[in-house]
């Protein structure tokens, strides 16, 4: 897990599932515009950090899982793009950090959420694309999302 994983969960056992929501909802209502900006720009290290919080965020809650999905601007060819970003040399590229965003959804309990990413073509399309060509590690993400979900 990453740090930023790690911060949330702690305050979410530390304090309670309350304390980290209101970190997320502060983050996506006073840096929402960077957010997506940093989702779109073409820097990799920037998407990296960008994909980083959101998935931490994700798997915090479902709430908090409820409020990036809303907050999210989909129709941004930015966020699709990301699937694109292969690195041969850094196992956490742009795109492995992508499937382990939207795979991130898959584990949030609420069938709302779960079914909003699913109907989000642009999104879950870019995971399957030239999928041989990933690091074993994005594609065993990958698929313990895929079984994860099944086994519903």
């Amino acid at each position: 897990k990453d740090s930023l994983t790690a911060i949330l969960n702690f305050l979410k056992k530390q304090h309670n599932e309350e304390t980290g929501l209101n970190i997320v909802l502060t983050i996506l209502s006073k840096h929402q515009r960077s957010l997506n900006h940093n989702i779109t720009t073409q820097r990799a290290v920037v998407n990296k950090c960008a994909l980083r919080l959101l998935t931490a965020m994700i798997r915090l809650s479902e709430a908090s899982a409820r409020a990036v999905y809303r907050s999210l601007d989909v129709s941004q060819q930015g966020l699709a793009a990301l699937a694109k970003k292969r690195s041969s040399v850094d196992r956490w590229s742009v795109r492995a950090l992508y499937i382990s965003f939207i795979t991130s959804f898959f584990y949030v309990k609420s069938p709302e959420v779960v079914s909003w990413v699913l109907q989000q073509r642009s999104l879950v399309q870019g995971l399957f694309k030239e999928l041989e060509k990933d690091a074993k590690h994005s594609i065993l993400t990958l698929l313990a999302g895929l079984r994860h979900l099944a086994g519903r």
